[in-house]
Order: structure tokens, then sequence, then C-alpha cells
């Protein structure tokens, strides 16, 4: 049983007592993105990354954007064209937008997706320390980079690869057809070229790399970033990354080893969570919680076998360079069936332009309609949400990005299942599709909303088509896919239909009737159409499975 601190005790927690656990070399996370001036779901896509590069760049993240020549021609693709189109293979990318975090594809324009990727990665030791200098003398830039083996390298050949990107590049009008003027981390030069730089290395060893380019005349200096990265000889893996931004002497992550669950009434859950000094100077760390729990549940932290109780708002922790430190966040619902959060806010003392929040989420079992919002980052189930409250309906969200994956036995806690897709992809995953399928099998009642999910399961256009998918689509969901694009933006309640009757509906380009291409479906045996673009032409399908 932990300890409760008395009130008059000072809240404050030393990471040089108790050896906390610490990283050798802590790491910096990679990520590359693949874009084009003309694609037109890059913007949405950009965006996000740059929401969250926003946050962790460059003292934890490090970001690298390739311009491919598709669907359009792109001026930042042209001097470069030949690496990019070679790079790009070796990730197998066939489409923009495309993401990639320290060598794993990543959903694009979900910023959650790239947070549990970063909590993944940064927790991690690795087994090299990177230093990265650029220098110019006018007319070339030479960049010098100091590998050093910290920890035991993979066995065989390791690669390193040094790039140029320019940081900020923001123009008058839009190169291309999607709009886009304002442009980051893009790249300008690999050095020497795509392939890199093959080596070996054993535990102890360093090695200085010099390459150098002459300096274009169209490249802002000032905004030029030398990017580094080491792999393992045919392994997409990140071992580390670096860039000439250098160290820094205040760099900490909070990170979220767990965000949300689903509990019982009466049952306690703790979330682990872990502070990081990732900076080269010791620092302390003022933590402030913040509660938004049901007028009955109890909400504690726990920090080095001490609890604060529950009036508690905030203590501190000091760490010193490389110190990893853990805190419990225990929630637990008493009596009423809800939902609540606890958000834990960390700011750095020695910089505290350095802030990090982790919310933490408990939605308890007893409610009536579970709201799954797999629309990859967006605001859409704000809709639901709205919908429900006016009509005084109790329920609870689970955001699908942020907080993983649901069993079976988990949805069968709810009457009611919302599975808000958007535009993601895939709308469904196979773990979903298991999921869901056993809900309805066992009498759960599930609306799915989306633009294109009938395309991605169905189509064989697309990347997440298969003929499993298309099977659960057709018997679990009573529905044949048509077509991609109905280019019909009108939609009509059918007369009589308990859900339909009424409804007129006109999609529009953006707000909750956002659609952009919208799928024609068509009933199976049993099942009913009960939303309608045009005669015989179905927008929406019921089945009692």
């Amino acid at each position: 049983m932990r300890a409760v601190l008395a009130a008059i005790l000072l809240g404050l927690v030393l990471c040089a007592l108790a050896a906390p656990a610490a990283l050798a070399v802590p790491r910096i996370v990679l990520v590359e993105s693949f874009t084009n001036v003309s694609c037109p779901y890059c913007p949405a896509a950009n965006t996000a990354t740059r929401q969250f590069m926003t946050q962790y760049g460059p003292r934890l993240a490090l970001g690298v954007q390739y311009h491919v020549n598709w669907p359009g021609g792109d001026p930042f693709n042209v001097p470069v064209a030949t690496d990019v189109d070679a790079y790009r293979l070796s990730y197998g990318v066939t489409g923009v937008p495309s993401l990639f975090s320290d060598g794993q594809q990543t959903s694009t324009g979900s910023v959650p997706a790239l947070v549990a990727r970063a909590d993944e990665r940064l927790l991690a030791d690795s087994p090299f320390a990177l230093s990265v200098t650029k220098s110019s003398d006018g007319g070339n830039v030479t960049v010098e980079v100091t590998v050093e083996a910290i920890g035991a390298p993979p066995a065989g050949d390791l690669v390193l690869r040094i790039v140029l990107v320019e940081t900020e590049i923001h123009l008058a009008t839009a190169p291309g057809t999607n709009g886009e003027k304002d442009f980051y981390d893009t790249l300008r030069k690999m050095l020497p070229d795509h392939q890199g730089t093959t080596f070996s290395m054993s535990e102890g060893g360093w090695q200085t790399f010099t390459q150098t380019t002459p300096l274009d005349p169209g490249w802002n200096y000032d905004n030029l970033r030398a990017v580094a990265w080491v792999r393992a000889a045919g392994d997409p893996e990140v071992l580390q990354a670096a860039s000439s931004a250098g160290p820094h002497p205040y760099a900490f992550y909070y990170s979220a080893l767990e965000s949300g669950a689903l509990v019982a009434l009466g049952d306690l859950h703790s979330f682990p969570s872990v502070l990081l000094n990732a900076g080269q100077a010791s620092d302390t760390y003022d933590v402030h919680i913040t509660r938004n729990l049901p007028a009955n549940w109890s909400g504690t932290v726990c920090a080095r076998g001490v609890c604060y109780p529950p009036w508690t708002e905030d203590f501190s922790i000091a760490c010193s360079p490389g110190a990893l430190d853990t805190i419990a966040v225990d929630i637990q619902p008493l009596i009423d069936a809800g939902q609540g959060t606890m958000t834990l806010t960390a700011t750095s003392r020695g910089d505290p332009t350095q802030v990090w929040s982790r919310t933490f989420k408990v939605v308890s079992h007893g409610l009536p309609i579970l709201i799954v919002d797999n629309d990859g980052g967006h605001a859409y189930e704000t809709f639901y949400t709205a919908a429900l409250d006016a009509g005084g309906r109790k329920y609870g969200v689970w955001d699908r990005a942020a907080y993983g994956d649901l069993t079976t036995a988990e949805l069968d806690r709810f009457l009611i299942v919302i599975w808000i897709a958007g535009l993601n992809y895939p709308p469904l995953g196979d773990d979903d599709l298991a999921a869901v399928g056993g809900f309805l099998d066992h009498g759960g009642r599930l609306l799915v909303s989306g633009q294109d999910v009938g395309w991605a399961l169905c189509d064989p256009a697309s990347s997440y088509y298969s003929p499993e998918r298309k099977a659960w689509y057709q018997y679990y969901l009573g529905a044949d896919y048509v077509v991609d694009d109905t280019n019909d933006a009108s939609i009509t309640g059918v007369a009589g239909d308990p859900i339909g009757d009424g409804l007129s509906i006109t999609l529009t380009s953006s707000g909750d009737n956002k659609q952009t291409m919208q799928d024609e479906i068509h009933p199976r045996a049993g099942a009913v159409g009960f939303l309608l673009y045009s005669a015989n032409r179905e927008a929406g399908v019921r089945y009692e499975h």
C-alpha cells in the first residue's frame, strides 16, 4: 500500500534518490514524410505533422520532407528527383501523403499516431550518440557527423544518411494545385546521395564523416539544417538521429505509457507514465494536476512510492540528465457510471518554455453508448456528442488512436457502438473487424460512419482491400459496395422508414456534413436502404444481423 504524503511536507521527489532508471543515450525520433504540392490530401497530413513537430522538434524529433513528382509537377522535387525516387522505393511508397517515424509507417494526418510512436521510441535506449555540425565558406556547405557506439550496435554493416533540409519556406503563391504556400523541413540535398555511407563499428568505437556540397543560391542558409541518422543495412529502423541544431541543456519528455481505459465501477485503474530528462543539465519539473472527474470518483497521483492526496494539485520532481522517473495516475470510478479525466502538466524550471501535458481517461462500465473516435485526429466526433447531449443520452468516447484497440469483451459492455471513421485509413483494422464482428454476433448495435468505408475495404483499387475485409463488410453490414464517388451531395431519407423518414441532408466540403467522395452502397438480402442519393441509389443501409 502506498503511503500518503502529509500535507505539511513539500511535494518534491528527487531522482537522485532510490536510483531511478536512466538512458545512456536519449533518442531523437526521425519523422519522414512524402508529399506533393498538388496532392489534395497532403495539406491536412502536413498540418498534423507540423503540429507534432512544433512541440517535439528539434530537441526530441527531427523532420525530413521529400517531395515526389506526382500527382503533379513539384519544384521542390526537381533538384533531388533521382534521389527521392530511389529513396521512396526503399520504403515502398506508391502514394502520397505517406509518413514514417523512425522507419515505421505511421498514419498520416494523425497527431495521436505520431505521439504513440514517439512514446515508444523516446523511452528506448540507443546504442549510438551522434553529433552534427554545419558550416559554410560562402560557396560550399560542409557537414561533419561524429558517430559513437555507446552500446552494442547491431551485427553487420551500418548506414549513415546525411541530408540538408530547409526548416521553413514561405511562398507568396502556391506552386501547386493544393494551395500550400508554407513548407517545413523540405529536403534540399542528400549527402552524398540516397544510398548514404556504409560503415561498421563495434561498441566503444567512433568515426567522423564529412560531406561537402555547393551552396545553392536558392537556399536560405540561415534556415538550412543538417540532419543525420544511422540504420543497420537492410533494416528501415532508425537507431539514432541528430542535427546541426545540436543538443540542448534543457530538454525533457513526459510520456503516457497508457492513457485510456474501460473500468468497472469500484475498480481502481493505475496509468503508468514516465518523465525523462533528455537534456544535458539537471533540471526540476513542476507538475500540476487538473481533475475533471464525476463528483463521486477518486483520482490520485503517485510518484516514487508516495501518493499525493486528492486535494493536492502541485508537486515537483528533480532529475539528473538521462534520468527516467515513473509517475502513476490512479482513477477509480465510484457509484455513477460516466467518463472522466486527469491531466498532468509538467514545466521545466531550467527552460519554462518546455511544457508537456498528458491526459488520462477512464470510461466506466454501465454506460449504454460508446463512441469510437477513429477519424484520424479530426473533431468529427463532436457532431455525434452534440446530438447525444441534445437527446439527454449518456455515453463515453474512446479515442482509437490515443487509447488503442478494443476487444469484443470490452465492446460488449455497451448496448450501442458508434464507429466514426471519418477519412481515416483503414477505417477499421483487422483487429477492429474481429472485435466489432464479435460484438454484433453477441447482439450489439452498431452505427458506422465514414467517407470511404466501402471503398477502403471492398474496392481492389484500395491498398486496404482484401477478400476477407470485403466479406466482413458484406456479412456484418449487410451491404454491397457499388461505386467510390456518386458525385451526388443530396441525400433523402426513405419515407416511412423508422430511421430515414423525414431526413433531408445536403453534403458539403466542411462542417458536420463533410463528404467529398460519397460511396454508393446497396442492401444485401435482409437489409434495407434508408438513405438515398436518388432513386435506387443508396447512401445508407440498416441491417439486423
